[in-house]
This record gives structure tokens, sequence and C-alpha cells, in this order.
């Protein structure tokens, strides 16, 4: 078997660590990567910005060409991650007898893409984690979709810090109005507040003489981003607002790292989690309540936070294991595991 896969092969990516278990579980012959970090970081960082948000422009062009260029040979199978900035006639150039998508992000209703929404009838199948979003690509003309939870690579997302070491609550994720609230109620509470992630600063500008509010710069990622997950104990699954976000990598990341996750309240957390086994809510009030007790209750927490780790380990929610029923459903064989 040939393989090609597609996609940001950066330390720590989480298409890295989907590629690598593919690697594994297919143990081809043959496994190319074209790993478009390389055109990515050939353009400024304004050319970059424009691509990511209006996809398309210089960047998106020379992104598609790089992987017509390196494409060069005849697979088995092509696997593009998250291809935005792949055009219908790179991915009917390819050849390649059978052509999967996946996106672990909205790509729909949001991160909309030109190029991927031509391309979508072009692919064997397209897989998709937003259950929203699965009929928009029937619409689209998707010949099969196929829907699976985010995961969560064992070998990076898994408890670093002893319970007795942990404190406070972490949140990583990019600024949003809506997640403001919950932290701000939490800091206003007292409780210590571990921040990362982009556009922050005016947030962090405001509670600057606060201290229980550590803010550790616009991303972390890997190893640093798991043992920052797993100091904390509580884990904020907080979601996007800007599209109906059911849940997240953080969902499914929070308790693989030994960290009670605490996520609202809906049809994809309820289908994962029972209400022993995650700090689920429905408004930010609830949220503090639920905070408060994690923290005040060493007996409480560490049994929601035991819970939720072995739903998780034992669930089947890790990538090999997605992408086995993955495989088994598309008539994959599997060579290795």
């Amino acid at each position: 078997m040939k393989v090609l896969y597609v996609g940001q092969y950066g330390e720590g990516s989480t298409s890295r660590m989907r590629g690598e278990r593919l690697r594994r579980l297919l143990a081809p012959d043959s496994f190319q990567v074209i790993d478009i970090e390389r055109p990515l970081h050939d353009h400024s960082r304004l050319v970059r910005s424009l691509g990511w948000r209006f996809h398309t422009g210089p960047m998106v062009s020379a992104v598609d060409r790089f992987i017509r260029e390196q494409a060069t040979g005849d697979y088995d199978l092509l696997w593009v991650d998250k291809g935005n900035f792949i055009g219908p006639g790179t991915v009917g150039a390819i050849r390649a007898k059978q052509r999967i998508h996946y996106t672990p992000d909205t790509a729909i209703v949001f991160n909309r893409s030109a190029h991927f929404f031509h391309s979508i009838p072009v692919y064997d199948y397209c897989i998709t984690t937003k259950s929203f979003e699965i009929e928009g690509y029937r619409t689209k003309g998707a010949r099969s979709v196929l829907f699976c939870t985010q995961g969560y690579d064992p070998d990076v997302h898994r408890p670093y810090t002893p319970f007795g070491q942990k404190e406070g609550a972490v949140f990583v994720g990019l600024w949003e109005e809506g997640k403001e609230r919950p932290l701000a109620l939490l800091l206003e509470a007292k409780i210590k507040v571990t921040l990362a992630g982009a556009q922050w600063e005016r947030f962090v500008r405001r509670y600057r003489n606060n201290p229980l509010l550590c803010y550790r710069g616009t991303g972390v990622f890997g190893g640093e981003y798991a043992r920052l997950l797993s100091g904390a104990r509580v884990g904020l699954g907080l979601l996007s607002k800007r599209f109906p976000e059911l849940h997240t990598t953080r969902t499914i990341e929070i308790p693989a790292c030994g960290t009670a996750m605490a996520g609202e309240r809906n049809n994809d957390t309820r289908n994962i989690f029972s209400e022993e086994q995650a700090l689920l809510f429905s408004d930010d009030n609830e949220l503090l309540e639920k905070v408060q007790r994690a923290l005040a209750d060493d007996d409480y927490c560490r049994q929601v936070t035991e819970a939720g780790s072995h739903r998780i380990r034992e669930g089947g929610f890790d990538y090999s294991s997605i992408l086995k029923n993955l495989f088994f459903q598309m008539n994959l064989i599997i060579k290795a595991i």
C-alpha cells in the first residue's frame, strides 16, 4: 500500500499526531508526507494572515501548487488533513485510488473556503467532527460523510501532575467575547485561572493587578500544552459562540490529561460524559458553582477526575481507536496496530 498524507506536520500539531497514528495502523509500504508548513511560512505575516482569514491570495495559491508539485506518484490512499487551501483540480490530479478528507474544525458554516467547497465532491469520503455540519457536506455534493468525535494522543495527552499538586482552573484557546465572562467570574470569586491563547491581551491588561491570573502567552503546544492542562484541578472546555460548536479538542484532551473537564451541557457532551464524569453546566453561574465545589471538595473533584479520565481512556477516544473505526467504515485494511 502507498499512502500520501497532506497536512501541517509540525511538531506538536494534531495533524501530525493523526498522521503518525495512520502510519502505524496501516503500516504501508510507502508513506509520503507533504508538509504544507513550508509554503505557509514562505510568505510575510500579513499575507499569511489574509490567507488564513479569507482562504485566498498568494499563500493559498502557493500551498496548492506545492502539493501538486510534490504529489508525483501513484497512491492507494490520499489523506488530506484540513484541506482548505487545496483546490479540486489538485485533488483530482493526484493519482489515488481513494481520496479522504478529514478536518477537526468547522468547514461549512465557518472557516469557509471556496477551494474546499469545490473539492468536496472529488473526495470519496469527508470526515467531520462537527455533527451540525453533516447535512451541509451532503448539500455540497459529498459522496460519503463520516462523523467522529475529537480525539487525543495518549503519548502526549496524559497525566503529568499528581492530584495533590493540582491547583485552580485552566483555559487554553482563542479569545472570544463570550469566553470572557466565565473567566471573569472565576477570578472575581478568588479562583486562580491559568490562561493561554491568542487575542487575550485586553482581558489580561484589565486583570493585570490580579495575582490569580497567570497568562502563559498566545499559545502552548504539544507536551507543554498537556502539562498545562494536567497542572490544573479543572480544565475549561469553553466552546465558540461564532458557530454552534458542541465539543472541541479540549473536551477530550482535558480528561485525558487527568484533569476534571468543565464543559457546556449539550447533545455531544452528554453523549460523551455522564454528569458524574465531567462538570457539565448550562450557564456561567452553574459553572462557577461546580468549579468552586471541585476546588473545595477533594473527594468530589477526585471522583469526577478519575471517572472522566477512565471514560476517555477506555471509551475509544484516542486517535488510533477513532481511525480504526473509520477504517472499518471505509473498508480499509489495518496491517498493524
